[in-house]
């Protein structure tokens, strides 16, 4: 070929890279900045009235993305969540910084990918509404606050000697919760309200942990002036210190939390054992003699994962309870046979790990007596309600079939991170005599979790704890 052609050939070729170039690399680096987050109409060190926060959420397995405003850098309230990424610059969320109180703030952007993974990307805030100028409602409604001030909240109420309904009654000019005994129940009251409005929710959080949230109703209807949303009984939950949690949801499924303490009395109601006298009621403790901790794992049992935790634990002499689904026991009798014949206790986590909250009996016999048949004699009468589900009607159905409905005290998050690191501290630094710990066999990778038992076991066996089964 003619010197000259191949010549022309390369001019008009780096041409075309060169206007390639022009043309896209603004579209590109538009589309390729790096997760984390900016606002966009005020100034993060002194920021008031209502702000845009922007942000970039993309991964290569990317799944979703959540905002949370961390109060004072620790306690999460929630923002916004998406399912779509996020490749450049976009809005996330709107925060009226006039919901939370003055003072440093973090924003925090999870991007969750593969295997539920997720990276973390933080934004300090520092809200300014008292000096930086911005216009405060007269009386805000106070959301979600690690130390909620006692003018804007009811005294607690001791459920085994309920104090006069007028000294538990406040009214309420906005968003919030109040109690009233009623007789042996409490009546839960309250105004749940916004321009765009969607739902309310209302779950009691025991110990005030937000990963121990258990949910007692739901209303589509906005409630503009205070009246009763619902009953309990307190005899259904533990004794201790709980909270009760109202979120208003609003416009794009974006909610405000608000908080009210609340105390149950131990005169007989909620529950610490397991004795006969107390199925059906709520077990979020175990007996803590001799400093014991109780290990569960959930959504096994897995032919991979379940025998190498039985390995560990037998290293240390530990026993656990295993909350099997149906589905994933049924063609596995000989690991079931194993498991029970090692002192292990084998507990009912559903058949398809199905909500049963609000489950009619029907759904709750298919799911839960399902599986007790594939256990056999193996499975003990001891419910692992899935997703920590728990309403009205699984106590009742959960009471009639005889079954102990058992909770947690330490959630590592194992089903979300497969960190070992950030497992066994979790658990190390929550843990208590009488723990109950939630980890997982079952459901997805779990090596992770099974490095983290190690840990977890040669920690707390130097520290003198014991580990009996629960159920068992």
């Amino acid at each position: 070929m003619p010197r000259r052609i191949i010549a022309a050939r390369r001019v008009f070729s780096l041409l075309l890279f060169c206007l390639a170039s022009l043309i896209l690399s603004p579209t590109t680096q538009a589309q390729s900045p790096g997760n984390g987050l900016t606002l966009e109409n005020g100034d993060a060190a002194a920021a008031y009235g209502i702000v845009s926060v922007l942000g970039v959420a993309d991964h290569p397995t990317f799944r979703k993305w959540q905002l949370d405003l961390l109060l004072n850098s620790t306690e999460p309230a929630f923002l916004a969540f998406g399912e779509d990424p996020i490749p450049s610059p976009g809005l996330l969320s709107t925060l009226d910084t006039s919901l939370y109180p003055d003072g440093e703030h973090q924003l925090r952007l999870r991007v969750v990918h593969s295997n539920l993974n997720y990276d973390e990307y933080f934004l300090p805030i520092h809200i300014a509404n008292q000096s930086g100028g911005g216009e405060n409602p007269a009386t805000p409604p106070q959301p979600a606050q690690t130390a909620p001030q006692p003018a804007t909240v009811p005294t607690p109420v001791p459920a085994s000697a309920p104090a006069p309904a007028a000294a538990m009654a406040r009214t309420l000019t906005g968003n919030g919760l109040s109690v009233v005994a009623q007789g042996d129940s409490l009546s839960v009251r309250g105004v749940a309200n916004h321009p765009t409005f969607r739902k309310w929710q209302i779950d009691l959080l025991l110990n005030g942990d937000p990963n121990q949230a258990v949910f007692l109703g739901v209303g589509e209807e906005r409630v503009t002036a205070e009246r009763e949303l619902l009953t309990l009984s307190p005899a259904d939950y533990p004794p201790g210190s709980q909270q009760l949690r109202l979120r208003v949801v609003y416009g794009r499924l974006d909610y405000d939390e608000y908080l009210t303490p609340l105390a149950i009395g131990s005169g007989g109601m909620g529950v610490s054992t397991l004795s006969a006298t107390t199925r059906s009621r709520l077990v979020t403790r175990g007996p803590g003699a001799g400093k014991a901790v109780y290990l569960t794992f959930d959504d096994g049992p897995h032919f991979r994962y379940t025998p190498q935790i039985l390995e560990v634990l037998a290293e240390y002499d530990a026993k656990a309870t295993f909350f099997v689904v149906g589905r994933s026991a049924q063609n596995q009798g000989e690991l079931i046979k194993k498991m029970y014949d090692a002192g292990h206790a084998i507990g009912n986590h559903s058949w398809n790990h199905s909500k049963l909250g609000s489950a009619d009996w029907d759904t709750f016999e298919k799911e839960v007596e399902g599986t007790e048949q594939v256990l056999g004699g193996y499975g003990s009468h001891c419910l692992r309600p899935p997703y920590g589900d728990v309403g009205p009607n699984l106590l009742a159905n959960a009471d009639t079939a005889g079954y102990s409905l058992i909770y947690w005290t330490v959630d590592p998050l194992d089903w979300l991170n497969q960190n070992p690191e950030t497992i066994a501290s979790r658990v190390l630094t929550k843990v208590q005599p009488g723990s109950i710990v939630l980890l997982h066999d079952g459901g997805d990778n779990r090596t992770g979790t099974i490095e983290a038992l190690g840990t977890i076991l040669a920690t707390l066996s130097a520290e003198g704890y014991t580990f009996p089964a629960l159920c068992r």
